[in-house]
């Protein structure tokens, strides 16, 4: 495989984002929605109580039926409005003249038939994130994003299976290391965007005295949701650029 250019699959996730914002916005602000919305739930039905106990005090929390549910239903909607980006995404570069929202009733369709591998690598790379970030921290964050970069639009986008899509994207390591390197840390940077913004915005209302009221909890709820909603479709942009970079 010959040398990739960083740069010029910048350009084509910048184009890709342009192309799919308004669609993946909504998607991703959809999501955002059902994980603050579930989070706000279960901090006010005793999940801060919890926390603050040390994981000692659980009388309070809900039953296990109701956090079951709630897990899944995040779980789920994760899926979904993952593999719903990248199609949008995939389809919009490969077809010019296809419309944003036309795109959504193919890319149904499409999700529908490779739904199956799609929650397999999911689930891979999130048990990967999770085992490595204990140990490693950050830098295990970082290794699980550089590992799954292009996995998850390759069995979307590329109908590869679970295993070939991790093996293409081990490849594309060992024969472009910095490249690799380069755009896995663009991602793992955005994955950090978040939690950086919301604890300054946090910080911000507590100077402010405006976290101890619904209003300050409500502003930095729609705060995080209106982040995540730029920032989720770029991550996914990155990604499907250079697995479409990478397969041309």
């Amino acid at each position: 495989m010959n040398d990739l250019n960083f740069r010029e699959t910048l350009s084509v996730a910048n184009s890709i984002y342009k192309k799919a914002f308004k669609v993946t916005f909504i998607l991703a602000f959809m999501l955002s929605f059902i994980s603050e919305y579930s989070t706000v739930y279960l901090m006010n039905h005793g999940l801060y109580e919890y926390v603050k106990s040390g994981g000692k005090d659980i009388e309070n929390l809900p039953p296990g039926g109701v956090l079951i549910g709630i897990f899944l239903i995040i779980i789920f909607s994760t899926i979904f409005v993952y593999g719903m980006i990248a199609l949008v995404q995939g389809l919009l570069m490969k077809e010019n003249e296809l419309k944003a929202f036309d795109s959504v009733k193919i890319a149904l369709q499409i999700f529908s038939k490779r739904v199956f591998p799609f929650i397999g690598v999911f689930l891979l790379s999130m048990i990967a994130l999770t085992i490595l970030s204990a140990f490693l921290q950050y830098l295990g964050i970082y290794i699980a994003t550089l590992l799954f970069l292009t996995a998850l639009p390759a069995v979307i986008l590329g109908s590869e299976n679970v295993f070939q899509s991790i093996l293409n994207n081990f490849n594309a390591i060992r024969s472009n290391l910095l490249y690799m390197l380069s755009l896995a840390f663009i991602v793992f940077a955005l994955i950090l965007v978040k939690p950086i913004l919301t604890y300054g915005f946090i910080y911000l209302l507590q100077n402010m005295e405006f976290t101890s009221n619904s209003l300050g909890v409500s502003v930095q709820n729609i705060f995080i949701t209106i982040v995540d909603s730029f920032v989720i479709p770029y991550m996914f942009a990155i990604s499907v650029a250079t697995y479409l970079t990478i397969k041309k």
